[in-house]
């Protein structure tokens, strides 16, 4: 599968606010199966750890959550050189998600990983 296919596949990016209540009471006639997948991405200058405690919560409800960290961000900033930019971090997500072996995500994106989830 190619990355474009995986991102453009993905649900996009959602606010944690509109997420919520859809999480919070999730009902079969809904067409809730009761487990989902989120790739939560993070903002410039950040890393997974952002996303700990919303991971830790969705976790808490039977989600599957990666939190991957863009190569140049966070404990990944010794990797940081002028030739990374927003490819690498789109691929970045996509290996990520292609290693966690999902199908389909629940894409989210903050400050700048909005422009990279939507790529």
């Amino acid at each position: 599968m190619k990355r474009r296919t995986v991102l453009k596949g993905a649900a996009g990016t959602l606010s944690l606010g509109l997420m919520a209540p859809a999480i919070a009471s999730p009902s079969v006639a809904d067409g809730y199966s009761g487990q989902h997948n989120f790739v939560l991405v993070h903002g410039t200058w950040h890393g997974a750890w952002v996303w700990a405690e919303v991971a830790s919560l969705l976790r808490a409800k039977g989600h599957n959550v990666i939190t991957p960290t863009c190569t140049g961000c966070g404990e990944r900033v010794h990797l940081s050189t002028a030739d990374i930019g927003l490819e690498t971090h789109i691929t970045d997500i996509e290996n990520s998600i292609t290693w966690a072996e999902m199908d389909s995500v629940v894409l989210v994106g903050h400050s700048f990983s909005g422009i990279t989830c939507q790529r």
